[in-house]
């Protein structure tokens, strides 16, 4: 996809740029031939906390339990600086299976996909989405045409405040474009939307992260139509510090005695 910048007096650089990420959570449990070891994962973890690397204010809302798990991403999230606002705490953690011990790799979650619904968007949620300078969705699904009406309307302007990862969560139904009807829809009224179907970056999520600590601090996605080198020079720097950045391993739990520690290798 080929954006520009926009050097415009309306793309005023920001000291600290303050994201809300509307996004999932959960606890992977991976499988080898060596054991098991547990993370903390979910894309919409990844993308606030890659903000909170390039040094923006990142929030996270998600449905979090108030449980063992919940505990170990609410712990992984405050090392990171990122403000959690769990709407889930009468509920279970999800958590994702990934079994290599057959050289496969993920067989999707546990639990179903976290949709829209999972996440009640309170007061609180309302606030954090109000005082963002940029809004992300990122590992959610968008099954309730209701609830995704009311989402669009907390988005004030989110034709230049919404940023939409299209990629389906795994085990959701597909539209033609690799993403959900429910999120091609909401990539509609956005200001940037990644191309889906394609497996994400899994670490650092550069895609996302990147790309909305670009456009919160300023720049702007033109034309598609056309290659621009400047975005893509522009991309380098975030991209860069993400790969320099000593990135969660994230172990939470393990049954193998060669499994990482809690925080990581």
């Amino acid at each position: 996809m080929s954006r520009h910048l926009d050097t415009s007096a309306n793309a005023r650089p920001r000291a600290r740029a303050r994201v809300t990420v509307i996004g999932d959570a959960h606890v992977e449990v991976h499988r080898d031939a060596g054991g098991s070891r547990e993370f903390v994962g979910g894309r919409g973890v990844d993308a606030a906390i890659g903000l909170s690397i390039l040094g923006d204010e990142a929030t996270l809302v998600s449905a979090v339990g108030d449980d063992e798990d919940g505990d170990r991403i609410r712990s992984v999230l405050r090392d990171y600086g990122v403000r959690l606002i769990a709407g889930r705490p009468d509920g279970a953690t999800a958590r994702v299976a990934v079994d290599r011990r057959d050289g496969g790799g993920r067989t999707g979650p546990d639990e179903p996909a976290i949709a829209l619904r999972d996440i009640p968007i309170d007061e609180e949620a309302r606030g954090a989405i109000a005082d963002a300078d940029l809004v992300v969705v990122s590992g959610v699904t968008f099954t309730d045409e209701a609830r995704l009406d009311e989402f669009l309307a907390a988005v004030e302007h989110p034709e230049v405040r919404l940023v939409v990862d299209r990629e389906a969560p795994a085990g959701m139904p597909r539209s033609p474009t690799g993403s959900s009807a429910g999120l091609d829809r909401l990539a509609r009224s956005a200001a940037f939307a990644t191309t889906g179907g394609g497996a994400p970056p899994r670490r650092p999520d550069g895609t996302v992260a990147a790309v909305a600590h670009l456009l919160a601090h300023g720049a702007r996605p033109g034309p598609p139509d056309a290659r621009d080198e400047a975005w893509d020079d522009a991309l380098e720097a975030p991209l860069a510090a993400l790969a320099a950045a000593p990135w969660p391993g994230r172990a939470v739990g393990s049954r193998s005695p060669n499994a990482l520690t809690d925080r990581g290798s």
